[in-house]
Formats: structure tokens, C-alpha cells, sequence
């Protein structure tokens, strides 16, 4: 399960890497842009915060690994 999250952040990570997004102004980029799904582009449109903390998955990857070793140790 944990090899399974790695690869979720490493798949997107590298998404993030190879569409980079096309800065205002900038003509010299030919990156493609990051693909959005609809609701990105509505929360876009209207100003919303789209950008997380990657770190904020940590939190429920602990209480994860802290359930998963005390089920381990009673299972035992």
C-alpha cells in the first residue's frame, strides 16, 4: 500500500516536470501546459487556491503507519 502512494507521487511529480506551464510573457517555452480538469479551470476562472503543500499528505500517511503497527502488533 505504502509502494502503491510512492508511485501516485512519483507519477505526479513527473507530470509536474514534463508539462511545465507557460509563464505570461514567456514566448521562448513551447512546454505543453499542465492539463486541468474542469474544476480546476472553473476555480481558476473565480481565483481559488489550487496549490496544496505536498506535505500535508504526511499527516495521514503517520495516523496510517501508527494504525498499521499497533494492528500488526495485535495481530501477533
Amino acid at each position: 500500500m505504502f509502494v502503491g502512494e510512492l508511485c501516485c507521487l512519483g507519477a505526479y511529480a513527473l507530470r509536474l516536470l514534463l508539462c511545465k506551464p507557460k509563464k505570461p510573457g514567456d514566448d521562448e517555452s513551447d512546454g505543453e501546459e499542465v492539463p486541468l480538469s474542469p474544476g480546476a479551470r472553473e476555480a481558476n476562472k473565480v481565483k481559488l487556491k489550487t496549490k496544496i503543500n505536498p506535505l500535508l499528505l504526511a499527516i495521514p500517511a503517520a495516523f496510517d503507519i501508527c494504525g498499521s503497527s499497533l494492528m500488526f502488533v495485535g495481530l501477533t
